[in-house]
């Protein structure tokens, strides 16, 4: 179960810098 709890902090960090770049002007 280790390796899905990496996929789980892998996908929170891809949804933080995926609303980080919305919040950033192009």
């Amino acid at each position: 179960m280790d390796n899905f709890k990496s996929v789980v902090i892998w996908c929170k960090r891809f949804d933080v810098n995926f609303a980080v770049a919305q919040l950033e002007p192009k």
